[in-house]
């Protein structure tokens, strides 16, 4: 492991110590996709509750209504977002602009559904109900993904819609959802579901898109959220989500086959990406002869 380790040592009530060896042990407790691949937003349970942004561009993600995290995961790691629908909770960043006007992006997520009964239940989305980037949802019991700004109260606009056909999500398991878009392919969007692609049907809305559409409507411009959508020109909470939700990921890029076999293996797990950057954490330290160090 690269890097430069010190430690220093002080006892200030008696003026002295004693030190017979002194060792650290540390462990690989997570894979992270390499730095090439410039996530735009990467959200995962099993850290600091307000939802750290782990790709570093500071779209930290805060709980609404009492959301919660639970010591529970689909991918290897220790804790998820945990929601219920009756109280439309939700984690929620800012304004994330870094979607708009991209030709190439893909998402990732896992769930555990608590439910499938709602027509609509919202994974992961940057968008305010009128206009936005990305809808991630669950449908029933399948997964379903919307790109565009068509507005379901004016019934206009332009869109690419994507919906899984036999999933048949059991509540209470977990599932690796991956999305991708390509604007410029002959077929632009695809779904991944434990890591294999999944039988969908696909819908243009209008003209359909090219390129992600900017997230503003009316000067105003949507959260990024987990969990639930809040309408971006008010207070409205839509589709909320009944389950768990984990390892939320957004790249400015397409995901290849080897990146979705590793995001669907989880974390931890051999035969990732080569070029994969690891976190470490101390596992187990002893200092002889100084016990309370």
């Amino acid at each position: 492991m690269d890097g430069t380790w010190e430690f220093h040592l002080s006892d200030q009530m008696f003026n002295s110590n004693t030190i017979d060896e002194v060792s650290t042990d540390f462990e690989v407790i997570q894979t992270n996709m390499p730095d090439t691949y410039s996530e735009v937003s990467w959200y995962g349970g099993g850290f600091y509750r307000g939802g750290v942004d782990l790709s570093g561009n500071t779209n930290h993600v805060y709980p609404h209504n009492s959301a919660s995290i639970v010591a529970d995961t689909g991918s290897n790691g220790t804790n998820a977002f945990s929601f219920s629908s009756s109280s439309s909770q939700r984690w929620s960043d800012g304004i994330v602009p870094d979607y708009n006007s991209v030709p190439k992006w893909s998402v990732s997520a896992w769930i555990k559904a608590g439910q499938t009964l709602a027509s609509k239940a919202m994974i992961f989305c940057n968008h305010g109900y009128r206009r936005g980037n990305f809808q991630l949802y669950q449908t029933g019991d399948e997964f379903g993904l919307f790109l565009g700004y068509y507005d379901p109260a004016f019934s206009f606009g332009d869109a690419e819609i994507i919906t899984t056909t036999n999933v048949n999500i059991t509540t209470g398991s977990w599932y690796n959802i991956i999305a991708t878009f390509d604007g410029g392919a002959a077929t632009q969007t695809n779904i991944y579901v434990n890591g294999a692609s999944a039988a969908s049907s696909r819908q243009t809305v209008a003209s359909g898109i090219s390129v992600l559409p900017l997230n503003t409507f009316a000067g105003t411009a949507p959260d990024q959220t987990i969990g639930a959508m809040k309408d971006a020109a008010g207070s409205t909470i839509y589709y909320p989500f009944d389950g768990e939700i984990d390892a939320c990921r957004t790249v400015n890029s397409v995901y290849t086959s080897g990146d979705i076999t590793w995001l669907a293996s989880g974390r931890n797990v051999a035969g990732g990406p080569t070029d994969f950057k690891s976190y470490y954490k101390t596992n187990q330290s002893s200092i002889t002869g100084f016990p309370n160090a």
